[in-house]
This record gives C-alpha cells, structure tokens and sequence, in this order.
C-alpha cells in the first residue's frame, strides 16, 4: 500500500504536531509503536505519524508529517482526533477554537512581532516580549480563552506595548453575586 504525506511546516503545522505528540506521550486513544512509527487507533480510522521517543519517553513528531493510513492526507485531523477523544460536542467545540486561536496568534506574532537576532543582551522585559515560541509540548501554548486578536495585540507581551493595570477590591461577602 502506498501511504501518501504531506509536510507543512506553519503555525498549522507546529499545533497540530504537538497536539498530536500530547495524545501520544498522554496515551489518551489507543497507540501502537513500532520503529520511528506511532499508529494511533481511533473508533473508525488508523492515524500514521512518524517520530521518535525523545528524553525523558517524550514523543517528537518528524517536521510536520501528518499521514493517514486508509486514505492519504487531509487537514481534518484535528478535529476528528478531538472527535475521538471528547465525547462532549460543546468541550470538543471550545478545544479546536483554543488550537485555532493558538494557531492566529502565533501567526500574527510571525508577522508582527519579528524576533531579534539575538536575545543575550535583551532585558527581563524584553525577553518577556522577545520569547514567543511557547512550550514545546502544550498544544494550546498560545490560547488566551477570552482574549480577541486585538485583545492580544494590546495587551500580549509579544506586542511590546505598555499599558497600565487598574484594581479593583470586592467585599468576600459580594463575590456570589459576580458569579
């Protein structure tokens, strides 16, 4: 059987892969591992991914190889991997919104928010905005639930923009009222 791939390496790319090496490194669905090849067994479909076991047993997924076996490649994968894990409709909903803001955002700091050559001169505040690559195991390490892109770009460190913080004490005794 020929198996068909394909490579990204965008945003897409990179949240989708982690997203997938938590699944394997948490044991969340059936895997399967043989030599560089981790099958995932989903309730109808067998998932392909290519990579290896890293320190510590963690999963480190080949580029962004994403491969089906039963009938080659497609851009679905996330959500029907999330339709495997969360029975909840609503909770599988919010989950593919947070990877797909996760996937805005980091494009946008792409764009917007070019990193410097180097960051060993940088102070602690510019290394605050300066470190935009996120965790590398979290699938969700740029989702800011709540936040809009605009939000985001006036108020996320990778912005670089100041703005001030305004506090506000509530009484113990009103909290139940603000739920």
């Amino acid at each position: 059987m020929s198996l068909r791939c394909k490579q990204y390496e965008t945003s897409f790319g990179r949240v989708h892969r982690q997203f997938v090496e938590a699944i394997i490194f948490e044991q969340l669905l059936a895997i399967e591992e043989e030599t560089s090849v981790f099958l995932i067994y989903g309730k109808s479909k067998v998932y392909r991914y290519e990579g290896k076991r890293t320190a510590f047993d963690r999963v480190r997924l080949y580029s962004s190889v994403f491969c089906d076996q039963t009938d080659g490649f497609h851009l679905q994968h996330i959500s029907e991997l999330m339709d495997e894990l969360v029975v909840n409709s609503e909770e599988a909903t919010r989950l593919v919104e947070d990877l797909v803001q996760t996937v805005a955002l980091l494009e946008w700091n792409e764009i917007h928010s070019p990193l410097p050559f180097s960051r060993r001169a940088s102070s602690y505040e510019e290394l605050e905005s300066e470190i935009q690559e996120g965790h590398t195991y979290h699938p969700f390490f740029k989702t800011r639930r709540g936040f809009s892109l605009e939000d985001h770009q006036r108020y996320g460190p990778e912005s670089k923009l100041s703005f001030s913080l305004l506090w506000a004490a509530v009484k113990k005794e009103y909290l139940p009222l603000l739920e």
